[in-house]
């Protein structure tokens, strides 16, 4: 009983770094961010339980790690406009209340 428990467990595991493998590894590529080559040297290893080849957990984290420094590069790259949208268009609406006042 404890044996089939464990399996489960470890079942249970394998398949949960079997999905984050594919999820890093497809955001990593949206990023532009390069993925270590498939090969079992390189940052790969294979699963005991289904004998799948998933990246191995330091290899996740360093994924990890360079996808939220590019999100969060781009991120700042998008709100350094925002001081500039936002003044032009307050200057906006000052100007189109002037010329209403001035022509209204």
């Amino acid at each position: 009983m404890i044996q089939l428990f464990f399996y489960e467990q470890d079942t249970y595991d394998d398949s949960l770094a079997q999905l984050q493998s594919i999820y890093i590894q497809k955001t990593a590529e949206k990023y532009l961010i390069p993925v270590p080559a498939l090969n079992l040297k390189s940052g790969w290893e294979t699963s005991d339980i289904t004998g799948n080849v998933r990246m191995t957990s330091d290899t996740r984290a360093k994924l990890l790690k360079a996808i939220r420094e590019e999100k969060k590069q781009r991120r700042e790259e998008m709100l350094g406009w925002l001081p500039i949208v936002t003044a032009t268009t307050g200057l906006l609406g000052v100007v189109v209340a002037i010329l209403a006042l001035l022509f209204g």
